[in-house]
């Protein structure tokens, strides 16, 4: 099979520690199996910026060559901000893509031209949320007079429940228009859910694909059995943003029914946030008194997450009703850690389904269905020391970053075959 380049071009990239940097890097690991090499173009934080942090630690990514990385850091997002006049806010005004981050996109495009006047690609593909990748995958596309692929991880439909107010609508419907206008000359969308893939196709009139975000097979591999644990441990991997995005409350309270009627031992119980600001948690657990039993830990190392998971008796998945299409890496990596996944309040959509059909846990929008789920849980683990997974194999392996890499590969073959036929008609 010959073998060709993909343009990756994307706004972060391991081992930068950003969490959007995941679906671009395993891609990127993955893609050579199907005969696409990808020649990866990604914004660098400098080493001296206060966000820098090289701890997403992923084996197999292309080599240091077939990285190129443009060096923006926050800083110059600060000064472009405040040196915005009058000509560049109406600039930004309708060209959402060159506003946010303030200056990153005219930097990125600035050197991208330059650093790949020698560089040959077959296609373009890139990843937002934010809109400055699509516009410049297209602009890199046209160069070359390849086809390009737009992949929406994130899209602005799916915060519509936090946000109200006049400013608030203008600033999303501004970014919605104008993703639209950049989405018409790509070859082919993809998104990670069926919900944003109906919205798009809604907004947009196009058809949309689904690759869902995933787990890597290498740093997850199936073990048959999970070893006993000495307390009951249930963990939560990640950040709390706002209980809008991350909804704890219920599992809190759950705890502390569990603890006035004695149903509990609060010695046994071990409930660590890995990642979570102290603040945020501190806050969210004020009203209860399992607030003692709550744990925040420091962020670890990517490299260091699945054993950490592994070892655990519960996986705690946070969201909240009315988010919908919010399948995130984090519930991808908890399936391939083959763990019970608690799931806190469920979304009474999609990501409540996913996991149903993978019989990976439970997806408790009540107190007590939370209770509840955690007295049979703990009544097992007295009983034998551990927690069993009861996941179901065949659908946890769907979601495999090395299949989900086929995936990308099929649509980047048609595309670029019905774009050849398409030139060849001319």
């Amino acid at each position: 099979m010959k073998s060709r380049t993909i343009l990756m071009v994307c706004d972060t990239f391991p081992p930068d520690a950003y969490v959007g940097g995941l679906r671009p890097g395993m891609f990127s690991k993955y893609l050579p199996q199907y005969g696409w090499q990808p020649l990866v173009l990604t914004r660098s934080l400098p080493a001296d910026d206060p966000d820098y942090s090289p701890s997403l630690l992923v084996d197999g990514l292309p080599d240091h060559a077939r990285v190129i990385r443009v060096p923006f850091g926050t800083r110059g997002q600060d000064l472009g901000a405040a040196r915005r006049r009058l000509r560049t806010r109406l600039r930004c005004l309708v060209r959402p893509e060159v506003a946010h981050p303030p200056g990153v996109y005219d930097g990125m495009a600035r050197q991208a031209h330059a650093l790949l006047r020698d560089a040959y690609y077959d296609a373009v593909w890139a990843t937002v949320p934010d809109l400055w990748p699509l516009r410049l995958a297209a602009e890199l596309a046209d160069s070359r007079k390849v086809p390009w692929v737009a992949d929406l991880r994130d899209i602005s439909e799916q915060e519509d429940g936090e946000h109200g107010g006049l400013r608030a609508r203008f600033l999303h419907h501004r970014v919605r228009w104008r993703r639209r206008q950049l989405l018409r000359s790509a070859s082919a969308v993809v998104t990670v859910s069926q919900n944003h893939a109906e919205v798009l196709a809604k907004h947009n009139g196009r058809s949309v694909r689904v690759i869902p975000n995933g787990f890597d097979p290498e740093m997850f591999p199936r073990r048959e059995n999970a070893k006993p644990s000495p307390r009951f441990s249930v963990v939560y991997m990640g950040r709390i943003l706002s209980a809008w995005l991350q909804e704890p409350r219920s599992l809190f309270a759950a705890m502390d029914r569990m603890l006035d009627s004695s149903e509990i031992n609060a010695k046994h119980l071990d409930v660590s946030f890995y990642g979570t600001e102290a603040r945020v948690l501190g806050d969210l657990a004020a009203p209860f008194r399992s607030r003692s039993l709550i744990q925040a830990k420091p962020r670890i190392p990517y490299d260091r997450v699945p054993g950490v998971l592994r070892r655990s008796c519960v996986l705690l998945l946070l969201t909240n009703r009315g988010r919908h299409g919010i399948l995130t890496t984090k519930l991808f990596e908890y399936l391939g850690a083959r763990r019970p996944v608690l799931c806190v309040p469920g979304d009474g959509g999609e990501l409540d389904a996913l996991i149903a059909e993978a019989e990976a846990g439970l997806s408790c929008s009540t107190v007590d269905a939370v209770g509840k789920a955690l007295s049979d849980w703990y009544r097992e683990w007295c009983a034998t020391g551990t927690v069993s997974s009861h996941g179901r194999e065949q659908v946890i392996m769907r979601y495999s970053r090395e299949r989900q890499a086929g995936e990308l590969a099929g649509i980047l073959d048609s595309v670029v075959s019905g774009h050849g036929a398409a030139v060849a008609a001319r």
